[in-house]
């Protein structure tokens, strides 16, 4: 995803390789792990939360199967989109459970981001999936930062935002 000229996906990819992989490895030594981040500007479809268009980015880990950690993820994911809710509310929600469902933590719906992870306990899938998506906001802060001062500044083809519309 393009957000102000960066590729997102590569920007959260080079902070996961070169930076925060070294903690996951040491916290959770031989880990077989897999993260998927949807992104934030389409809608969802509950039903279908590996659709293209929809993911942002997955990141795998470790020697397991990722394949299924990633099918995990995807139904953990149902329950967060449909609900709003983090997938570890399920087994404590079960009149909101549908069919797909896999009510298990590790789904939630944080800043704005919906994101999941499979392979570790519940609750350190749920951590690891809010500090990716952490790294995520902090990186776009960055960039939509000197967005807006290279906008207000009035700099040559900054005279507004690329998504609003000129003013007349």
């Amino acid at each position: 995803m393009d957000y102000f000229g960066t590729d997102l996906a590569t920007a959260v990819r080079q902070w996961w390789s070169e930076t925060f992989l070294a903690e996951v490895e040491k916290k959770f030594p031989g880990a077989s792990l897999a993260v998927v981040l949807l992104r934030s500007d389409v809608a969802h479809d509950w039903r279908d939360p590996g659709a293209a268009d929809s993911v942002l980015l997955e990141l795998r880990h470790g020697d397991g199967d990722t394949d299924q950690l990633v099918a995990n993820i995807h139904h953990k994911l149902h329950f967060t989109l449909r609900t709003g809710l983090d997938s570890i509310h399920a087994r404590r929600n079960p009149h909101l459970i549908e069919a797909g469902d896999f009510p298990h933590g590790g789904a939630v719906s944080h800043r704005g981001f919906f994101g999941g992870v499979s392979g570790l306990v519940e609750e350190s899938d749920a951590w690891l999936a809010q500090q990716v998506i952490d790294q995520l906001v902090t990186i776009r802060a960055g960039i939509a930062d000197s967005a807006v001062a290279a906008s207000l500044a009035g700099a040559p083809g900054w005279s507004y935002l690329p998504n609003e519309i000129p003013p007349a």
